[in-house]
């Protein structure tokens, strides 16, 4: 677990990989790795990580931040540092922010701001504490006329009554939750069924607190209960209950975590009624409402777990069920007990290899939550499942076999949340679907000739967050009218931000063009869409409504391989990310023929760019005549990331000078790329002043060319490039040199060539590179020597050399570099 949050990387890989993605990512590179807030004491484990880490280059240090004394002596090389708390003039500037109004100065030696340093005083320079008592404390003195009788009667009335040891701060803490009003104090003592340092989906959070009934709907029918949740955890938030807030492409927040102060509070208030069950925990014969089992391994021939078995199937009061990473423990051995906990809302069994659900499930009347995702055996659900009337949430992502959904479905009127994303096997929609009209959630949509598209209008009013339609078939027999189509999406209320239109899978002599442009006429998404992604779409255009799309920000067209006529989005002030891909259009066009065209609005906010397998496509449209004179769209202004993959006719492009990483792949002009460097080569030349405010291409910092076969040497300008980090070049076997211009880049630290058959001697100027760290080179068969100048690399830590039978002539400089590895024969 540990090595896979260090390498960014899915858990679900093996360990095995993560070893070899983490010696990857370090081998010979110089890191600072931080680890904070560590509990983990396993000495074994800790020295295996420590074998791994050591394939970093030399100087590379590891900061351990942790609250337990055993975890430090068990990973410390040197004397431990105790960290203090915060200073008295920190704690006072932190406290005066959270507490006083901005602008509001408190007169040095005043009453208010004596009282206010006693405050500070008891929080015993805890950032924690300071921040949530200087919260609890902002509302009073913000409405109060005079806060020094208010920070006199917080310290004389509720301070006084705290029994506050010198080390514990908890009760502090305990002061901002006793102000919580009650259904907010419902909900963070709740959150002591996650682990310490668990990151928290807060949408499954809120779904959670509202399957318990803490949260409910007001008089105000516009506000709906989801929204309310949404309000109450802000609220939590802003109070510090929760930290490290981590927002959507949306802007809403999507996880979170809790302190583990915050967490030891939690413990403490919701006392015996939650626990969670690990490795560590023994559990007594206490009658729990919550029960968390996490990382457990069951071996039921043992007394240890034997004994929590049959405990924890004792419990009647049972409200919430959750596991997660529980090894041994089979679904089947859980099923005969399943049907006494009669009072059961909340049911998470993910992963648990579930092949077919127990009829006793029915039996639970109140459940509110399930959660049976990543069940991959799971093919069929039961029919009784439509018995549970008041289920409000069902999970089912990544149930890759279920073929279907149970029929009747429209009973469950209460079902707010349906997630089948991940259900591939799942082909369309059960019949009258469309009649649970409490759905907020549906992020997949199967569309079939049975389960039309009357059925999704109906439900779309309500729904929010992204929906993926998909199934659409090239044909005019769906069970609904054009009229129908323009109504699904367009009428009523909608909050939908995300929204993927997919066709199925045919071949390119279909000829069904003209129902797929009616079908994505009708198909029109709310102004207000914030991502669109249209796959497999077999028309010849795009409906005219794709260019009205003000708001949206990411746009993904794939695999639209009739499509001519791409549609004019330029003019899109919010979109920040376009991505084509398989489509046939011969030229991308622009609005520089519209009377009304800005120049200035020209893609004003477009980051990323990819064009991916364009055979066709030859050009992008981007001049504009005025008065019979070729006025010229000069560049993309936000540009910072580009990929082009296999556009071999693709010769004409808006320059963009601030990017920061290029690709090209396969079969890719280079002109669009050597124009952009020729640019600043000539306002070099001609001498523009250094304020110009146009932008320039000093912010590049990563080049990758891969598979270019007409490359023979380095682009001409390279050397205007003071902030490129890295060169990397495959599999292009005319480079014969890298040329002129490499000597002027600063900031180069890697270098990577691989399957460069004609290259013959490295590198020219290289001796002028204070900052290379590595050099790989690869499978480049006529290399005969690298250049003496590596001497002069004060910087090199790493070097790969491999299958370069004709290299003879190697630097002595490499013996002493700190990685140096060298293989003549093919790896």
């Amino acid at each position: 677990m540990l090595v896979a949050k260090i390498v960014n990387s899915d858990t679900s890989n093996s360990l095995e990989d993560l070893k070899n993605e983490l010696i990857s990512k370090l081998s010979g590179k110089k890191y600072l790795l931080v680890l904070d807030d560590v509990w983990n004491n396993n000495g074994d484990e800790w020295h295996r990580l420590e074998t791994l880490l050591k394939c970093g280059g030399r100087g590379s240090r590891v900061l351990i931040t942790t609250r337990s004394e055993m975890v430090a002596r068990i990973t410390q090389t040197i004397e431990p540092f105790e960290v203090q708390g915060l200073s008295k003039d920190m704690s006072w500037s932190l406290f005066k922010r959270m507490a006083f109004k901005k602008g509001q100065e408190l007169v040095e030696g005043s009453k208010e701001m004596e009282l206010g340093m006693e405050v500070v005083e008891k929080c015993k320079g805890v950032p924690l504490a300071i921040k949530t008592i200087g919260r609890l404390l902002q509302e009073r003195l913000w409405q109060s006329g005079n806060p020094q009788r208010e920070l006199s009667r917080f310290l004389s009335s509720e301070f006084a009554k705290i029994d506050q040891n010198e080390n514990d701060i908890l009760p502090t803490l305990k002061l901002s939750y006793n102000h919580l009003p009650s259904h907010l104090k419902h909900c963070f003592a709740y959150c002591r069924i996650f682990p310490k340092d668990h990151i928290i989906n807060v949408r499954e959070l809120i779904q959670l607190w509202i399957a318990q009934g803490f949260i409910k709907c007001t008089q105000d029918k516009t506000q709906c209960v989801e929204d309310i949740g949404y309000e109450c955890f802000i609220n939590l938030l802003w109070r510090s209950f929760f930290q490290e807030p981590v927002r959507d492409e949306f802007g809403d927040i999507r996880t979170c975590k809790m302190h583990d102060l915050m967490h030891d509070l939690a413990i403490s208030e919701a006392g015996l009624d939650s626990v969670i069950i690990n490795q560590n925990v023994k559990i007594t014969n206490g009658k729990y409402l919550h029960v968390s089992l996490v990382d457990f391994h069951f071996d039921l021939k043992t007394n240890n777990s034997l004994e929590n078995f049959n405990i924890f199937s004792q419990q009647k009061r049972l409200r919430t069920f959750l596991l997660r990473n529980c090894e041994g423990l089979s679904f089947s051995k859980l099923k005969d007990f399943l049907s006494k906990f009669k009072c059961l809302r909340v049911l998470s069994v993910p992963s648990m290899n579930i092949e077919v659900l127990p009829k006793n499930l029915c039996e639970l009347e109140h459940m509110r939550y399930l959660n049976l995702s990543c069940n991959s055996y799971l093919k069929v659900l039961p029919s009784s499942l439509i018995k549970l009337l008041n289920l409000q949430t069902l999970n089912l992502k990544d149930c890759k076999n279920l073929v279907k959904l149970p029929q009747n479905m429209k009973k469950l009127v209460n079902l707010r949340h349906l997630m089948i994303k991940g259900c591939d096997s799942l082909s369309e929609m059960p019949l009258q679907f469309g009649y649970i009209s409490s759905l907020h959630t549906l992020d997949r949509f199967v569309a079939s000739e049975s389960s039309g598209f009357h059925e999704l209008s109906n439900l779309i009013n309500n729904l929010q967050g992204g929906l993926a339609i998909e199934g659409l078939r090239h044909t005019t027999n769906y069970s609904a009218s054009k009229t129908t189509l323009k109504r699904v999406i367009c009428e009523g209320k909608h909050d939908l931000q995300l929204l993927h239109l997919g066709w199925e899978e045919v071949d390119d002599n279909n000829n069904k063009v003209e129902n797929d442009e009616m079908l994505l006429e009708g198909l029109q998404p709310p102004s207000s869409l914030k991502e669109l992604f249209v796959s497999c779409f077999m028309g010849v255009r795009f409906g005219g409504w794709l260019s009205s799309l003000d708001k949206l920000v990411k746009l993904v067209l794939s695999d639209c391989k009739k499509c001519k006529y791409l549609p004019k989005l330029d003019q899109l002030h919010s979109l920040q990310e376009l991505k084509i891909s398989e489509v046939k259009a011969e030229y991308m066009c622009s609005s520089g023929e519209d009377d009304d065209f800005d120049t200035n609005l020209f893609f004003p906010s477009l980051v990323t760019l990819e064009i991916r397998f364009c055979s066709n496509l030859k050009w992008w449209w981007w001049k504009k005549k005025v008065d019979g004179n070729e006025f010229i769209i000069k560049s993309f202004p936000r540009l910072s990331n580009l990929q082009i993959v296999n556009c071999p006719n693709l010769t004409s492009m808006p320059l963009f000078p601030s990017i920061e990483r290029v690709e090209l792949m396969l079969e890719v002009s280079l002109k669009a790329l050597e124009d952009t460097f020729q640019m600043i080569r000539r306002r070099n030349i001609h001498g523009i002043a250094a304020h110009n405010t146009q932008p320039n291409i000093s912010l590049l910092k990563s080049i990758r060319i891969s598979s270019i076969l007409n490359l023979t040497s380095l682009l001409e300008g390279i050397g205007n490039l003071p902030s490129l980090e890295s060169i990397y070049i495959i599999n292009s076997p005319n480079l014969t040199s890298l040329l002129e211009g490499i000597d002027n880049l600063p900031s180069l630290e890697s270098i990577l060539i691989k399957d460069c058959s004609d290259l013959t001697s490295l590198l020219e100027g290289i001796d002028n590179l204070p900052s290379l760290e590595s050099i790989l080179i690869k499978n480049c068969s006529n290399l005969t020597s690298l250049l003496q100048g590596v001497d002069n690399l004060p910087s090199l830590q790493f070097v790969n050399l491999s299958n370069c039978p004709n290299l003879t002539l190697i630097p002595d400089r490499f013996s002493k570099v700190n990685k140096f590895f060298i293989e003549v024969s093919p790896l």
